[in-house]
């Protein structure tokens, strides 16, 4: 079965979006240190209280809620794009149909951060909320680049004896920013949207800090620990050789699942398609029936 028409037309946009190599983005990342950093995008048609500390801001949606789940999430984009309208439209989706608490920290983007102040904005907000709400159900989710900070920082909470998050959802996760698995290079023409380019913002996210330290490329890190992780992604997709190594170091546990998007694009879960649909239902049920488990 082929794509959807929507699919389609999902691929032919981002086809036509500008591609850049590496000099181009470098250039591009350095010109934003001549600016002030932006506010981040707000979410629209859906109610939020918006928290700003000097580490970063995070919007709390759906707080008069009725369930006992609530939902960590890390929005992608490089780590140098902010939150897209793809992310607000798929979170709302999410809040309607399982009633969660949604919690999207806005993380300062390179060049105005690096991991190091996400880890400073999103361990202690993790921890106090735990702390505060022991008997929720905590759901850490993400997409693209915050995809792999989501799954960096549940590396991060198991080397420290932090209470692991009862769900970790992952979507086409960017688990090694230098992109420099020899199997790319067969993706970059029928990949309409990423490029091995987008590198150059990992190197700026890593700070001083090597690109291969698993809190930037988190699969160089100790994933063997990790249960009841849940990762989607596409078969058209330039990060689609990472996957396969994640589910190699993952599927030694029976609670982890990997879910193959055939023909599909990155993060394809948040984009206006059919395909998506069965993605977000399942993810939905992943959610609702943690909290079944949990009570």
């Amino acid at each position: 079965m082929g794509k959807s028409f929507m699919a389609g037309v999902a691929s032919f946009y981002f086809r036509m979006l500008p591609k850049y190599t590496d000099v181009q983005w470098k250039d591009r990342i350095e010109k934003l240190k001549t600016k002030a950093e932006k506010s981040p995008r707000a979410p629209k048609g859906i109610l939020y209280r918006l928290v700003q500390t000097s580490s970063g801001s995070v919007f709390w949606l759906n707080e008069s809620n009725h369930s006992e789940v609530t939902i960590l999430y890390l929005h992608g984009g490089a780590y140098v794009h902010d939150f897209s309208r793809f992310h607000w439209l798929f979170l709302k989706k999410i809040a309607k149909q399982t009633d969660a608490e949604i919690i999207a920290p806005a993380y300062h983007l390179v060049p105005y951060g690096t991991y190091q102040e996400a880890f400073e904005l999103i361990v202690p907000l993790y921890q106090e909320y735990r702390k505060m709400y022991p008997n929720r159900k905590m759901v850490l989710m993400g997409d693209s680049a915050g995809g792999g900070l989501a799954l960096a920082l549940s590396e991060y909470f198991n080397k420290e004896k932090i209470s692991a998050p009862d769900e970790l959802i992952l979507l086409s996760p960017w688990v090694d920013v230098s992109m420099n698995n020899p199997s790319i290079s067969a993706y970059e023409g029928r990949d309409p949207w990423i490029t091995p380019s987008y590198r150059v913002a990992g190197q700026y996210w890593a700070g001083d800090t090597k690109i291969s330290d698993w809190r930037i490329s988190p699969i160089h890190g100790e994933l063997h620990a990790l249960k009841n992780v849940t990762v989607f992604y596409g078969t058209e997709e330039i990060l689609w050789p990472d996957m396969l190594l994640l589910k190699k170091q993952l599927e030694g546990e029976s609670s982890n699942e990997f879910i193959e998007g055939e023909g599909m694009n990155h993060v394809y879960p948040i984009l206006p398609i059919p395909e998506a649909k069965a993605a977000i239902d399942k993810i939905c049920r992943t959610i609702t029936e943690s909290e079944a488990s949990h009570d």
